[in-house]
């Protein structure tokens, strides 16, 4: 069996599209708090410029500049939250407040934000798939950084209404077992929230 690891780090703060001068200074923290040591085989964005910004700051912080960087839409909430607002749910900038307020978890986002519910799905199988096809012969730890968003990055969680809404530069770490024969499917093994320090 081989383990494929997803750090998935929700971008820091934003004007539109762009992190901030403050929210690179929150990734680079969150990157050399949180991913001091960690060796990175290739790194996902969403699509969007804040989250390829996030892990250009989180690579150059941990001297890793010649990781490969790779979008994959399955990272993103933009195609599901198109999809599902118009005829179910309230718009996400309804929830925004009550949703990221201290104390919020994964569940909250499940119950209230129909999106939420597809994005879950979506995150699960991009990972399940990047597991298989990323998984070495030798049995080897594979490690993938990844720039999302929130309420994105955390909805594959294990246990939902026990895993804390990320705030910006937090991040979560997924661990995936994977049988290289492919007898069986990859296994999410766990998922574990790391504040960024802040």
């Amino acid at each position: 069996m081989a383990k494929v690891i997803f750090d998935i780090m929700r971008h820091g703060d934003k004007d539109g599209d762009q992190l901030t001068s403050k929210g690179v200074g929150q990734v680079r923290d969150s990157a050399q708090k949180n991913l001091a040591g960690c060796l990175y085989t290739l790194a996902f964005f969403s699509g969007l410029v804040r989250a390829r910004q996030t892990v250009e700051t989180c690579l150059a912080a941990l001297g890793h500049r010649a990781v490969p960087i790779l979008v994959d839409e399955g990272f993103s909430y933009v195609t599901a939250q198109k999809e599902a607002e118009p005829w179910m749910g309230k718009p996400f900038t309804a929830l925004k407040t009550e949703g990221y307020q201290v104390g919020q978890n994964v569940e909250f986002w499940l119950k209230n934000w129909a999106p939420a519910l597809i994005i879950r799905g979506q995150i699960l199988a991009t990972m399940r798939l990047r597991a298989q096809m990323l998984a070495t012969a030798d049995g080897q730890d594979c490690r993938v950084l990844v720039g999302s968003h929130g309420p994105t990055s955390e909805l594959g969680c294990c246990e939902p209404a026990n895993t804390p809404s990320l705030r910006e530069a937090d991040m979560i770490r997924y661990t995936w077992e994977v049988d290289q024969s492919g007898a069986t499917p990859p296994r999410l093994l766990s998922s574990v929230v790391f504040r960024a320090p802040y």
